[in-house]
């Protein structure tokens, strides 16, 4: 289960401007830099949405600190793009505090759309950079075609979280919800290769050694 990794597609782009100096700048030798030194920076990014929510928050306000800084800096030819990231990075910060920071209560909708919106900002800026600094920016390895449809389209994850285990392994309703609601980031990032991740929210959602075994067994398992 590779829970919102789809946001980390957008999130990556974005975060290849996402960084400033104090100098105002504005030249393009100086956004070059500056692009380079982010590029680096949020190379691992994605692996933020497995984050707890106090890493969350100190990443998203980090990035809004240096985006902001970033617009001083950008050339007239993509400072546009580079005010409208800073925007979308702030929405998508509100819609996170909304929750704690608890990626998995998250409207995967509108964080998407926000994403989605902004993209086309993103897509100036990494061509100006490519083209005026050689930057290519990094392979963020979608993994759009492996996770399908089950996360990133309505709902929360929780929701959708809730609805794939009704689906997939014919838990009840009750008992799905119950899962979902107990389970947290680092134990959904876990589930996809160790399932026995989940033994200890079963145990906690009174799912039993005999209820296992019929799930296996009308699983095929």
């Amino acid at each position: 289960m590779k829970t919102l990794r789809w946001m980390s597609v957008s999130l990556l782009a974005l975060g290849a401007v996402a960084c400033g100096d104090d100098s105002g700048g504005g030249s393009t030798a100086e956004w070059c830099d500056v692009a380079q030194s982010v590029e680096n920076q949020f190379d691992d990014m994605g692996d933020a949405f497995g984050a707890e929510a106090a890493e969350l928050e100190k990443l998203f306000g980090d990035m809004k600190k240096t985006i902001d800084d970033a617009v001083d800096a950008a050339p007239s030819e993509i400072k546009d793009a580079v005010e409208e990231t800073a925007d979308a990075i702030g929405a998508m910060q509100k819609e996170l505090a909304d929750v704690d920071y608890n990626i998995l209560d998250i409207d995967q909708a509108a964080f998407s759309a926000i994403a989605d919106d902004s993209q086309a900002a993103a897509d100036k800026i990494e061509a100006f950079n490519e083209e005026e600094c050689g930057i290519v920016a990094s392979d963020s390895g979608d993994d759009t075609e492996e996770t399908g449809d089950t996360l990133g389209g309505g709902g929360t994850g929780r929701e959708q979280i809730a609805s794939m285990l009704q689906d997939q392994l014919n838990l009840t309703e009750e008992e799905a919800s119950c899962i979902s609601e107990n389970i947290d980031v680092s134990i959904a990032e876990q589930a996809g290769t160790d399932p026995t991740a989940l033994l200890g929210v079963f145990e906690t959602c009174g799912i039993g050694i005999e209820r296992l075994a019929e799930i296996g067994a009308a699983t095929g398992g």
